[in-house]
Order: structure tokens, then C-alpha cells, then sequence
């Protein structure tokens, strides 16, 4: 009966093969420092929205520099008209 009841108790505790499996599984899960980490680490990345804003600013300053690069060409082309036509 003694036998019984102390093996029927250390059914409660874990061996050294149930600690090394649970260190093995442990090995998949993130830590609270691994994803604070990780929360440091992805700030230096941008997001889609970020992403998003900067394909709209780099489309507007296209369309200025077109218009800016027509405004020009098109006052090149005035003045050689005028000088042409009004001499």
C-alpha cells in the first residue's frame, strides 16, 4: 500500500525527460522581452500606410515638376515666337 500511495504521488511531480520537453516546447514561444524586442526592431520599418503616403507625396511633387518643366519650356518658346514674329 505504501508503494502504491508513493508512486500514486509522484505522479504529481515531472521527471527530468518531462522538464527537457518542456524546455524544448518553450523554445517556441516569445518571451515578453522577445516581443518588446521585436516592438523596437519594427520601428525603424515602415507600414503601408506609410508606404501609401510617401507614393502620394513623390506623385505630387512629379506633377509639379511637370508643370514647373512645361511653364518653362513653354516661356522658352513665347520668347522665341515674340523675338520670330516681333522683331
Amino acid at each position: 500500500e505504501k508503494i502504491e500511495k508513493i508512486e500514486e504521488e509522484q505522479k504529481n511531480f515531472a521527471t527530468k525527460d518531462d522538464i527537457r520537453e518542456l524546455k524544448e516546447e518553450q523554445k517556441n514561444f516569445a518571451t515578453k522581452d522577445d516581443i518588446r524586442e521585436l516592438k523596437e526592431e519594427q520601428k525603424n520599418f515602415a507600414t503601408k500606410d506609410d508606404i501609401k503616403r510617401l507614393e502620394k507625396r513623390i506623385e505630387r511633387l512629379e506633377k509639379m515638376i511637370l508643370g514647373f518643366s512645361i511653364t518653362i519650356i513653354s516661356s522658352i518658346l513665347l520668347y522665341f515666337l515674340s523675338r520670330i514674329f516681333l522683331p
